[in-house]
């Protein structure tokens, strides 16, 4: 009986999901992939999203957060999606990414001259101080 009433749980939340004339997209400011400019959502990454919506005959709904709550807001089932979001192991768990990103970004550190550390991963940067 408990499996019977998860999967009618199930396809009744699936059905809503599907049948949904918008769906609620959570991120925070992250120019230039999304930001808002003049009360509205802009940049490259949200400007995909809003065409995709429209051409899939919903109206997305941007919301922001910051990026911890976003996460658990996605994983919880509280928003549909989130955007600008690298793919990790950990997130494939509750996340579908799609085949094609919707950008592409590199992440470059520089040291100052005569530092004497040397940096080949992130796990290299544990316990140091870092500016942006």
């Amino acid at each position: 009986m408990n499996r019977l009433m998860f999967f009618c749980f199930f396809f009744m939340i699936l059905a809503q999901w599907v049948f949904a004339d918008e769906i609620i997209i959570v991120t925070e400011q992250y120019p230039p992939y999304e930001f808002i400019e003049n009360g509205e959502w802009t940049g490259h990454d949200a400007d995909i999203v809003r065409e995709a919506s429209r051409r899939a005959g919903v109206n997305p709904v941007f919301k922001e957060y910051p990026w911890k709550r976003c996460l658990k807001m996605v994983e919880e089932g509280a928003a549909e999606a989130l955007i600008s979001a690298m793919k990790t192991p950990d997130r494939e768990e509750y996340i579908i990414f799609p085949d094609t990103n919707l950008s592409y970004e590199k992440n470059v550190i520089f040291g100052r001259r005569g530092d004497a550390l040397v940096i080949k991963s992130l796990d290299d940067l544990k316990g140091k101080t870092i500016g942006v």
